[in-house]
C-alpha cells in the first residue's frame, strides 16, 4: 500500500475544493472555516446561461459550478501551479495518477459519477449522478483500489480500480472530461490564509460588480428579471417547465428540486447563509467590524431567495404562470447584493 498520510476536513457540497483546501491547510498548517475556498471562489457568483440546443435552454445559477473558471480563480489567489490530465484513455490517466503518488503528491479525480463510489450507498448503483470530485492520496496493486479523501466522509476511503474506471469514464458537460485529473503544486511559501481571504474577496467583487459580461455577476440577476416572464412564450411549455425546475433546483444548497413549498427557507437561500457565515469570520479572525456589519445584506438577500423559490415552486406545482413579484424579487436581490459588494470593494481595497 503506497499512501500518503494528510490531515483532512469534512465540508459538504464542497467536492471541486475540498481536496485543494486539505493540501493547502496541510501546506500552510492552518485551519479554515467550513466553505472557506468555496466561500471565495463559488459562492455568491451568478451566472445567467443561454443554450438553445439544451434541454434546459435557460440555465441561472447563484453559484458558480464550472470547475475550470473555479480552479482557475483558486489558482491566482493561492499562487499555486496544476497540471491537468483529460480526455485520455484510463490506463494512461491511472498511470500518471500512480506515478503522482509516488512522488508524494496527492491527486484531484473528477468529475466522477457517483453511481459507480461504492462508499457512498445511497447512490451506489441507484442513481447516477456525474459531477463529484476526491482526493486521490494513495493506492493498493495486490487489492487492486485506491485510497482516497471525500468531503462528505472523516475518514479515507477505498475504491476498486473497477469502480473508479467506470466512474471516472463519465464526461460531464459543463464540468469535465472523461478521466480527468489535477495535481497542484504550492510554492515554498504559499500565501498566508488572510491574505487569501482578503485576495480572494477582492477578485470576487471585481467580477460580481462587472457589467460587462452582463450574464455574470450581480447583473445577471437584472437579465433574468427582464427576460423570465417571456420564458414560456419564447421556449414552449416543456421547455419552459424545464427550466423553471432548474431554476428553483438551484436556488438550493445544495442543488435540489423541493417536494412541497414546506421549508424552503432552510435550503432554497442561494448559499448566501453560507456566504455571511464566512464573512462573519473574517470579520472576527481579521478584526473587522465592517465584515460582519455587511454580512447582514446577504442574510437580507437569503431570505429573498427562499420567497422567490416559493413562487416558482407554486408555478411549477400548479402548472400557472409565474406571479408578477418574480421580477421584483430578482431586481431586489441585483439592489442587495450591488450595495453588498460595492461596500465590500471598500473594505478589502484597505486591507
Amino acid at each position: 500500500m503506497t499512501s500518503i498520510a494528510l490531515k483532512h476536513k469534512v465540508t459538504d457540497y464542497t467536492c471541486m475544493v475540498n481536496g485543494l483546501e486539505d493540501l493547502y491547510e496541510n501546506t500552510t498548517q492552518s485551519t479554515l472555516p467550513p466553505y472557506f475556498l468555496f466561500g471565495l471562489s463559488a459562492l455568491c457568483a451568478p451566472a445567467y446561461i443561454k443554450d438553445k440546443r439544451s434541454p434546459v435552454p435557460r440555465m441561472f445559477y447563484p453559484n458558480s459550478g464550472q470547475p475550470q473558471r473555479l480552479y482557475d480563480f483558486l489558482q491566482e489567489i493561492l499562487g499555486c501551479g496544476v497540471e491537468i490530465c483529460q480526455n485520455t484513455g484510463f490506463s494512461n490517466a491511472f498511470k500518471r495518477a500512480k506515478q503522482a503518488i509516488d512522488a508524494g503528491k496527492p491527486v484531484l479525480l473528477g468529475a466522477l459519477d457517483m453511481y459507480h463510489l461504492s462508499y457512498l450507498e445511497k447512490f451506489y448503483h441507484q442513481q447516477h449522478i456525474p459531477i463529484h470530485y476526491v482526493l486521490m492520496i494513495g493506492y493498493d496493486e495486490n487489492k487492486e483500489q485506491i485510497q482516497l479523501l471525500d468531503c462528505s466522509r472523516n475518514d479515507p476511503q477505498f475504491l476498486s480500480y473497477k469502480d473508479l474506471e467506470k466512474a471516472w469514464d463519465a464526461p460531464s458537460p459543463g464540468f469535465s472530461k472523461k478521466n480527468t485529473l489535477r495535481i497542484f503544486t504550492f510554492e515554498k511559501n504559499p500565501p498566508a490564509p488572510k491574505d487569501v481571504f482578503f485576495a480572494g474577496l477582492k477578485k470576487k467583487t471585481a467580477i460580481n460588480l462587472a457589467r460587462v459580461p452582463d450574464f455574470i455577476g450581480v447583473s445577471a440577476f437584472g437579465k433574468l428579471a427582464r427576460e423570465i416572464m417571456d420564458w414560456q412564450q419564447e421556449l414552449g411549455s416543456e421547455a419552459y417547465q424545464s427550466c423553471l425546475s432548474h431554476l428553483v433546483e438551484y436556488f438550493g444548497f445544495p442543488p435540489l428540486v423541493p417536494t412541497s413549498s414546506k421549508g424552503l427557507k432552510k435550503s432554497h437561500h442561494g448559499g448566501r447563509p453560507q456566504f455571511a457565515a464566512l464573512l462573519r469570520w473574517g470579520a472576527k479572525e481579521y478584526n473587522n467590524e465592517a465584515l460582519g456589519i455587511l454580512s447582514g445584506l446577504f442574510d437580507d438577500s437569503s431570505r429573498i431567495f427562499a420567497a422567490l423559490a416559493r413562487e416558482i415552486f407554486l408555478a411549477l406545482e400548479y402548472k400557472t404562470p409565474l406571479n408578477e413579484s418574480v421580477p421584483g424579487y430578482l431586481r431586489e436581490i441585483e439592489a442587495i447584493e450591488t450595495q453588498a459588494f460595492e461596500w465590500l470593494q471598500e473594505i478589502v481595497q484597505k486591507g
